[in-house]
């Protein structure tokens, strides 16, 4: 087939998409393309079902499969539809709504609707946002502000993964615009059409590629949602529909050995996916290391299909089930997880909830293709411009009516005790430090050193480092150190402790966390600070250098090595370290313990004061002869329950950290034990 030139091909007026029936431009099923389905689809449904990210470890680069996917797809649809002359800008718009909006909008109005009814009210309100977001199609931007990952303590979202649904679905929007200006673009020069939308793509996905390696090296959390860097994603599928588009018979051959290679690297290619996804080891997503996956998946692509084993395990009816419906299976996956694991016992198996969490999954997913999906999409056809309207109004009237009754019904659902708490327990987890909202708090897997200053200028320094527990402590600090002529400085990163020990959170957060680490020590050699005060999570699961999770006295060696280690690497730059122990915690949340409860104290929860973890470190710095020790629990929890409000004063905004309001409260406190260490520096420094 020879290039075509830009003009020809594009919708005249009175084109299919004007009336009421839609261009025959779907492309035909390619049973390989549905196998890669299947495998992207289970894989991340697997990794998100807790212990999923045990079981498949790398399954969440399956939505990196779709991307590529979705790209190829949907490039070759408007190749098709231009060459046809049946394409039109709000037609392409109006067939992906039918597509994709029904089962979308029915999944997000359930979801809603059983967090309301049956989910806790302490989240109602912000799922309502997150709702919201989803359904207008910018989760992506709504949860890159809140900087959060999918298993975050106090953060988790029954509508995050929709981040992915909505890159594609601004896609949709975007690249339709550059595949007309381009055409226009073609015309005006006249240049080959083909050509030049392969030359704007590759230019396109090379930005995006060197883009995303950058972002990924500074704010990871945040750049894993944007659309641009995962533009490059998509547009390696699109190059591989724009080739075949060009040149039909791109790997096709009739030379029966270069047909074996071809089929055996077919093969290989999906091995090497299912093995990727299988290891252990932690790929960043998006960046350079995504070619591992849109490569291979672009070979596929490329390659014609036959009688090979690809396509034809492509054909079993269970995965081509699967594969049919794996739009609804991960629309429907992660909010059943979310209520799920929320409403079973504490000691239930894993693997049997995710067992009945497959098969809810499944249920749902099959009932929701037969009964919306297939019907809406291909039975049911309006006008386009009555599509398009009646998309937009029905998810903007929809969003508003949730942010609107959602607060309502929570406030309904909240009684007893939390009727007298302030600051409401719906509006808890924006009561926290203001370190922990303002950007300088750096994320679960970034090496970049943050700093926040407060009080600048003065003529002491005090650092406070560690991780979100540490954190916690910033807004009555920055408070006390007005009174002490002193300037407060706050780094703090999500999950990585001073102590040099291997976080296990996989290689990548090792490797972070150790860079971020070595960067603290240098800021402190070159800072010379009068008091280093360091607070972290005192139970932060590590492993040992061949990746074994130590225990009993091979774990308690370990830290107390780290720890004098590190007070070590400290002492001869800081005039007074001071380690602030860690604060007590609920790993139950007493938030949703709250919500229920008739009273306060219901809720207290057992003091842990005594808990291995926290006698290691306790007697780790005490050994080390030259570390102040300052134990937040006889103040914050002197009996043995500690209370989860105090005054009807709310003490924490989830399971393991202090609100800020409350920690205010602690202001005499805090000043009591900074200005004697203040003192015992200043001696330390004028002898």
């Amino acid at each position: 087939m020879t290039n075509q030139r830009a003009g020809k091909g594009f919708a005249k007026r009175g084109s299919p998409h004007k009336g009421s029936k839609p261009p025959a431009t779907a492309p035909s099923r390619r049973m390989d393309v549905q196998f890669l389905r299947v495998i992207a689809v289970l894989s991340v449904t697997i990794f998100h079902f807790a212990p999923g990210f045990v079981l498949v470890p790398q399954g969440y680069l399956g939505v990196d499969m779709f991307f590529s996917i979705s790209g190829f797809v949907i490039t070759a649809q408007m190749l098709r539809a231009k060459d046809a002359a049946t394409w039109s800008y709000p037609g392409f718009l109006a067939s992906r709504v039918r597509r994709l909006l029904p089962s979308a909008v029915f999944v997000i109005a359930v979801s809603m609707m059983a967090i309301l009814i049956v989910g806790n009210p302490v989240n109602a309100e912000s799922e309502s946002r997150a709702a919201g977001s989803a359904l207008l199609y910018v989760a992506n931007f709504f949860f890159a502000h809140r900087a959060v990952d999918y298993f975050a303590q106090g953060q988790e979202s029954a509508f995050i993964h929709f981040w992915s649904l909505s890159v594609e679905e601004q896609f949709y929007i975007f690249w339709p615009i550059a595949f007309i200006t381009i055409a226009w673009f073609a015309i005006k020069r006249r240049l080959t059409f083909t050509k030049t939308l392969a030359a704007f793509a590759i230019i396109t996905a090379a930005l995006s590629l060197l883009g995303a390696t950058w972002a990924m090296a500074g704010d990871p959390t945040r750049a894993f949602f944007m659309p641009w860097w995962r533009v490059q994603q998509l547009m390696i599928g699109a190059l591989v529909a724009i080739a075949l588009h060009a040149t039909p018979t791109l790997f096709t051959t009739k030379n029966r050995i270069t047909s074996n290679i071809i089929t055996a690297t077919r093969v290989l290619c999906v091995l090497w996916l299912i093995g990727l996804v299988l290891q252990p080891s932690n790929l960043g997503s998006p960046g350079w290391q995504n070619l591992l996956v849109s490569l291979p998946v672009a070979f596929i692509l490329a390659t014609p299909q036959g009688n090979d084993p690809l396509t034809t395990t492509g054909t079993l009816k269970p995965l081509a089930w699967i594969a049919t419906g794996s739009y609804v299976i991960y629309l429907w996956h992660w909010p059943i997880w979310i209520l799920l694991k929320d409403k079973v016992p504490a000691n239930t198996n894993g693997y049997l909830l995710i067992t009945f969490a497959l098969i809810t999954t499944l249920t749902l997913a099959t009932l929701t293709h037969t009964f919306i999906e297939r019907p809406l999409h291909r039975k049911f056809i309006f006008p386009t411009r009555n599509t398009l309207i009646a998309a937009l109004v029905s998810c903007v009237a929809l969003a508003l009516a949730f942010v609107v009754i959602s607060p309502v019904v929570a406030s309904a659902r909240v009684g007893g005790a939390a009727n007298l708490i302030q600051p409401p327990i719906t509006k808890a987890y924006e009561d926290r430090s203001p370190v922990l909202k303002n950007g300088c708090f750096v994320a679960f897997d970034s090496a970049e050193l943050k700093t926040c200053i407060d009080n600048p200028g003065r003529p002491q320094k005090i650092v406070l480092a560690g991780d979100s527990h540490a954190a916690q402590w910033q807004g009555v600090l920055a408070q006390v150190i007005r009174q002490e002529n002193a300037t407060l400085i706050t780094t703090t990163r999500a999950g990585c402790p001073i102590w040099d020990v291997r976080s296990d959170y996989g290689a990548k957060a090792i490797a972070t966390c150790s860079s971020w680490r070595a960067k603290f020590f240098a800021f402190v050699r070159k800072t010379k600070p009068d008091v280093v005060i360091i607070s972290q999570y005192a139970s932060t699961p590590f492993v040992t250098t061949d990746n074994r999770s130590p225990e009993g006295q091979e774990k308690a060696t370990l830290v107390e090595t780290a720890v004098q280690e590190s007070i070590d690497k400290l002492n001869p730059y800081v005039g007074r370290v001071i380690f602030l122990e860690d604060t007590p915690s609920d790993p139950t949340n007493p938030l949703s313990c709250l919500a229920t409860a008739r009273l306060a104290s219901d809720c207290a929860f057992a003091n842990q004061a005594d808990s291995v973890d926290r006698v290691t470190i306790r007697q780790a710095v005490k050994t080390s002869g030259s570390a102040h020790l300052v134990d937040p629990y006889p103040t914050v929890c002197p009996r043995k329950r500690c209370p989860v409000a105090i005054e009807n004063r709310l003490v924490y905004y989830d399971g393991g950290h202090l609100t800020n309001s409350y920690a205010l409260t602690l202001s005499t406190w805090v000043k009591g034990w900074l200005e004697t260490n203040l003192q015992e520096s200043h001696s330390k420094t004028s002898s």
